[in-house]
């Protein structure tokens, strides 16, 4: 592999290998000139197989969206086989937006689809072996309700069936429905295409490590705007029984007065104890714009809690925007590691590092957290590739990135570097020492916690908070279809515990939601009122 320097990188794309600091290795595994990856969420475009290897899946064409086709890589204990390059996957021209999973045999299986006008199908090529090339190929149903689904993406569970939810085919702008099936013959046939619900986008379907149990998350708009969506999911236990009906969760429930609603870009994934994550970016919205800080928040299904992870309030100016379709924060992954800790990586964008074209480049970063969020690091830069005024094709900004759903002794990320040309499709292989998951003193605990016990409650229950610092404190209760009930403190507090006592005497039966906000960190805890 030859070793160059990260300047190096803007002059020569056809790299094979870059290594920063003697620590995170960077690997060219082919080109793209098309930047789009997927539709709404990055998805899951990396994946490691049980022998030490690593496979990727991406979109490479010229400008011309008709002109692409989906392109597979491989790494392996004793080298990659298509270098640099890659190896075409379909074929077709207008083939793309490609999504991985591994099967318990290490063969790759990448979930595309077609879409020629009129002609529009999802396929499924799965290698002939780990790491080979050679595909073969399977077309699951996308027709339902007479519209073509497409955009797919794909999980493989424990027992080998393939999971793929996809999107309708639709006039940007409007509402989707969303499809799923799976196969639990390797592709050779299909249940029927299921509607799962609505979205405003695209949809992750994610598998355990341990067990059957396979979820469905989505972003769901209200009728005001597609802009205003909530974050749901929908979990099977076994990954064959659904209830796309009374099993779906609005997770967020955000009332149509609030200020801050999920975009449509989230990740989700399942620890090595079988708990359930969740993690998205959320904005302020107002007059049918997202405005202001951009957050990021998760769901543990460790202990039940929403909370925020970090935010970045960097305006998109009139000199300096954010690419389209982006946030400060955008593309976020969750991964997990056997050893515990979790990781999270996004593109953080930052207006001072500004092309002569007026567009801000992205770079990569990573958190992570040992006790499932309650305690997280702080944010690391990863890619350290700043080119303030730098002019395309010149330019240094990580696009789409994706983080492999597994960490062992790295984080493993593939992304687009985009320099406005030919860009490399690279791949980052972070040691756990670079990012100091080793030193606990790196860990910062959250800004506020939120607690209620005892929880399912009968008439009354004590919600008990803790804060770091003084500050404004509302403390709101809301009903599952996102009616506030009460408002329990709505002033400023010095910092330390706190309690407060509900008396929900006079409330029906039911799902509550407990909504803590404090100095810009916002938290919510599931409360059940049993009577």
């Amino acid at each position: 592999m030859y070793k160059l320097t990260i300047q190096s990188l803007i002059l020569f794309s056809f790299i094979i290998s870059v290594e920063i600091s003697a620590q995170i290795t960077i690997d060219t595994i082919g080109t793209t000139e098309y930047v789009a990856q997927s539709l709404g969420p990055t998805g899951n475009r990396i994946v490691l197989d049980n022998l030490g290897g690593v496979h990727f899946t991406w979109t490479k064409a010229h400008p011309n969206p008709t002109n692409r086709d989906v392109y597979f890589n491989c790494i392996t204990t004793t080298g990659c086989p298509f270098p640099g390059v890659g190896q075409a996957v379909s074929f077709v021209n207008g083939a793309g937006y490609g999504q991985i999973a591994l099967t318990s045999d290490n063969k790759a299986a990448i979930a595309y689809h077609f879409a020629s006008p009129g002609s529009e199908s999802l396929y499924v090529a799965k290698d002939a072996f780990n790491c080979l090339g050679m595909f073969e190929y399977y077309r699951p149903g996308c027709r339902f309700g007479g519209n073509a689904h497409i955009w797919p993406s794909v999980a493989i569970d424990r027992s080998d069936r393939i999971h793929i939810v996809a999107s309708e085919l639709s006039t940007p702008g409007q509402l989707l429905t969303m499809i799923y099936e799976n196969s639990s013959n390797g592709g050779a046939s299909w249940t029927s295409p299921q509607a799962v619900d609505i979205t405003s986008g695209g949809a992750v379907v994610v598998s355990s490590k341990v067990s059957n149990k396979t979820a469905i998350v989505y972003a769901r708009a209200d009728t005001i705007s597609n802009l205003r969506n909530d974050i749901y999911y929908v979990i099977s236990q076994d990954g064959l029984t659904w209830d796309f009906v009374n099993g779906r969760v609005n997770l967020t429930n955000y009332p149509n007065d609030d200020s801050i609603y999920a975009c449509n870009d989230y990740d989700a994934g399942f620890d090595y104890n079988d708990n359930f994550y969740i993690v998205w970016v959320g904005r302020r919205f107002s007059s049918g714009h997202y405005l202001g800080t951009t957050h990021l928040f998760y769901y543990s299904g460790f202990d039940g809690t929403i909370g925020s992870i970090t935010e970045q309030d960097i305006p998109d100016t009139n000199y300096c925007h954010f690419p389209i379709g982006y946030n400060a924060i955008a593309m976020v992954s969750l991964a997990a590691s056997p050893d515990g800790p979790l990781f999270i990586s996004y593109i953080r964008f930052d207006t001072s590092d500004c092309s002569l074209s007026g567009t801000a480049n992205g770079e990569i970063f990573v958190q992570y957290s040992l006790d499932g969020g309650q305690h997280g690091s702080e944010p690391i830069n990863i890619s350290n590739t700043q080119s303030p005024g730098c002019q395309p094709p010149n330019c240094l900004s990580e696009l789409w990135p994706s983080m492999a759903e597994e960490a062992d002794d790295f984080v493993h990320i593939v992304c687009v570097l985009d320099n406005g040309g030919e860009s490399p499709v690279t791949y980052y292989k972070i040691p756990m020492e670079y990012l100091g998951v080793s030193d606990n003193a790196n860990l910062l605990p959250r800004n506020a916690s939120l607690f209620s016990y005892p929880n399912p409650f009968n008439a009354s229950t004590t919600i008990s908070f803790s804060l770091e610092k003084a500050g404004p404190v509302t403390l709101e209760i809301y009903d599952l279809p996102g009616r506030k009930v009460t408002t329990l403190i709505d002033k400023s507090l010095q910092p330390g515990e706190h309690k407060v006592i509900w008396d929900a005497a006079d409330q029906k039966s039911g799902i509550y939601f407990c909504k803590l906000f404090a100095s810009n960190i916002a938290h919510s805890r599931k409360m059940i009122l049993l009577k």
